[in-house]
């Protein structure tokens, strides 16, 4: 989950082109498990991200930007993706 949320922070960054230095991927990785809390204060973070992230989507008049279109479309796909797995994953746990 982590991942995904530091993916679209660093995919806004990107986008609005405040990005400094390189990512970190694998910091994102290194939670392996978590508390109920924070499970539940991650949910949150990803959720602010994600809105943080749509409304400076929907505040991009024209589109044009070197990345819009490309870094949204990454955002989408990339994040598809892994909310996929984590659904997988819980359903194979909740066997």
């Amino acid at each position: 989950m982590e991942h995904t949320r530091y993916y679209i922070d660093v995919f806004e960054q990107f986008m609005q082109e405040t990005l400094v230095g390189e990512p970190d991927w694998t910091a994102a990785w290194q939670i392996v498990t978590v508390s109920e809390e924070e499970w539940m204060a991650s949910l949150a973070n990803l959720k602010a991200s994600y809105q943080r992230f749509r409304a400076y989507l929907s505040s991009l008049d024209t589109w044009q930007g070197r990345s819009d279109v490309g870094g949204a479309l990454g955002v989408v796909v990339h994040t598809a993706y892994h909310l996929g797995e984590i659904r997988q994953a819980l359903c194979t746990l909740q066997k």
